[in-house]
């Protein structure tokens, strides 16, 4: 976590589809980090986002923020 400059303290989360501990793996474009299984092959579990995590290792699915479709006059 000191590479990816995480706090110390972060709890990796456990995969919610088969129960393994998560890592942090670096995006393969090189724009940022996130929590992956390492089953996500053999099993099709998903990553999180780091900010989908809490620091106590909680899967919170954080919704993004959605775009107003109203029109101003």
């Amino acid at each position: 976590m000191v590479k990816f400059r995480m706090d110390p303290s972060q709890v990796p989360p456990k995969c919610p589809n088969c129960g393994a501990t998560m890592s942090l793996v670096q995006r393969k474009d090189g724009t940022g980090i996130f929590w992956s299984c390492a089953n996500w092959r053999t099993k099709g579990c998903k990553g999180y986002n780091v900010d989908e995590v809490d620091i106590d290792g909680t899967i919170t699915m954080k919704q993004p923020r959605q775009q107003s479709n109203k029109k101003v006059s």
